[in-house]
């Protein structure tokens, strides 16, 4: 077993080497694209709308409104769509919010990706900044936007967070957005949320292909970066904790897993072949560790065992630490530890329950093969 530890530990510090010099390189393109900002023309809180889907939030939308009523600065409008909520959602909005610049549209057809298109219709600023109904962030949010460049795309960080052993359910997250910083910093990124994401109206309309993924009832922010890399628009990842929005993680282990799920059902649908390359590389390394593990378990092999979870500890931690230092997340040596231990865990069960269970989103099936949502 020495050989195969050995073994594997050389072709996981090979890929952990090249996200090391990837993440090095984006860090370097974010400095300067923030730097230039000053002398390059500037996105104007002026010509931006924020559009806010929503479903039945009742329950999770009081921090956003509390954080848009303490902002220090506001985009142009704010517009919240309701996309068929059946609670009382519209209602808390109009009486909770002491801003003047929103309205409230009901979305004609169903899906966000749709409620997003037709708050787009609406829109009458160059720049749209989409968030998710259950973030929330800090009081001078929007006068960080109002210092970026202008670009096509801006993937904005969004910071998961959970309390107690909930913590758990940011484990994966956090090291796929680091995964996804590295591989920004090769090529262009793999990975988006609408949470917060920020776009050129003029480049959305032209590029997003809603057609193409309209019977997925989730996945607008996957299927817009992959539509504008495909057409060379211009895309930045930014992993500055300034710009960054946070969110609860699930409150439930079967809420974490149907989450994970959707996550990838959407992934797999976007045929990336970076995306596809790292699915394929990540199951294939869950798959070695777990079996070179559970053997040395077996032959009582103490030595071997603690040099692999050391050396993919250190591995994971050189791979992922600019990431998690950008965004603010320096307690970083827990969750990397606790890496080596859940995700193969958590990458078996999803793993067993993909071919056999179907995701919903709100209520929806993610995806529906009659392309009908119920």
């Amino acid at each position: 077993m020495k050989d195969v530890v050995f073994i594997f530990v050389l072709i996981y510090g090979i890929f952990g080497l090249i996200l090391f010099v990837g993440s090095s390189l984006q860090l370097r393109k974010e400095k300067k694209f923030m730097r230039n900002a000053q002398n390059q023309g500037r996105i104007q809180l002026s010509d931006l709308t924020v559009i806010v889907p929503f479903r039945n939030e009742r329950e999770r939308i009081e921090g956003l409104l509390q954080s848009i009523n303490n902002s220090s600065a506001l985009p142009h409008e704010i517009i919240f769509i309701d996309d068929h909520s059946e609670d009382d959602t519209s209602d808390f909005i109009a009486s909770n919010l002491s801003i003047d610049r929103y309205h409230l549209l009901k979305a004609n057809q169903t899906g966000k990706k749709a409620a997003i298109g037709d708050a787009i219709q609406n829109v009458n600023t160059g720049f749209v900044l989409t968030l998710d109904a259950d973030v929330t962030f800090e009081s001078d949010f929007f006068e960080k936007i109002g210092n970026l460049q202008k670009r096509d795309l801006l993937i904005l960080p969004v910071v998961m967070k959970g309390k107690g052993w909930r913590q758990l359910f940011e484990i994966d997250v956090d090291y796929t957005n680091a995964v996804n910083y590295g591989v920004a910093g090769l090529s262009k990124p793999i990975v988006a949320s609408g949470a917060n994401l920020l776009f050129s109206k003029s480049a959305y309309q032209m590029w997003n292909q809603l057609e193409e993924h309209q019977h997925f009832a989730s996945g607008d922010d996957l299927f817009l970066l992959n539509n504008f890399k495909k057409n060379d628009c211009t895309i930045q990842l930014i992993a500055d904790k300034q710009l960054a929005v946070m969110t609860s993680a699930p409150s439930t282990f079967k809420e974490y897993v149907n989450q994970r799920l959707r996550w990838i059902s959407k992934t797999s649908a976007i045929k990336d072949s970076v995306s596809t390359f790292l699915g394929i590389a990540q199951i294939l390394f869950t798959f070695s560790i777990t079996v070179i593990l559970i053997t040395l378990i077996v032959q009582g092999d103490k030595q071997q065992f603690t040099y692999l979870i050391f050396f993919k500890f250190l591995i994971d931690f050189s791979a992922t630490m600019k990431y998690y230092f950008q965004v603010g997340k320096l307690h970083i040596l827990l969750p990397v530890a606790l890496h080596q231990i859940w995700t193969p865990i958590i990458s078996i069960i999803l793993m067993v329950l993909l071919p056999f269970y179907t995701p919903e989103w709100k209520g929806r099936l993610v995806k529906n093969s009659n392309r009908q949502k119920r």
